[in-house]
């Protein structure tokens, strides 16, 4: 198995780190549910209130489970697709971003 590569999306630890798909109509487009967090805020404010959504986003989307992250994003109006099933490799694996 290589090391862009997890078998299982059971640790909540691991989930800042698979990638998923952002875009149902173009399934290339992957990206991390952090970093799809940080793009739905862009596209949803402006100056002060961008800045102060993207400081709390920072502070917990790391340390969050997919559901949790989603919640906390709903809750605070910019909620983002993300589907790290679609893009699973052939052997049923789920793509990573790899990272230290």
């Amino acid at each position: 198995m290589s090391a862009t590569f997890l078998d299982s999306n059971i640790d909540p630890v691991d989930h800042p780190f698979i990638l998923g798909c952002v875009d149902p109509t173009n399934k290339a487009k992957l990206l991390t549910f952090p970093n799809a967090g940080r793009v739905s805020i862009m596209q949803h404010y402006r100056g002060e209130q961008r800045d102060a959504q993207l400081k709390l986003w920072e502070e917990h989307c790391l340390h969050m489970s997919l559901a949790e992250a989603q919640e906390l994003a709903r809750k605070n109006g910019f909620p983002f697709y993300f589907d790290w099933e679609g893009c699973r490799s052939e052997e049923g694996y789920y793509r990573i971003e790899g990272s230290v």
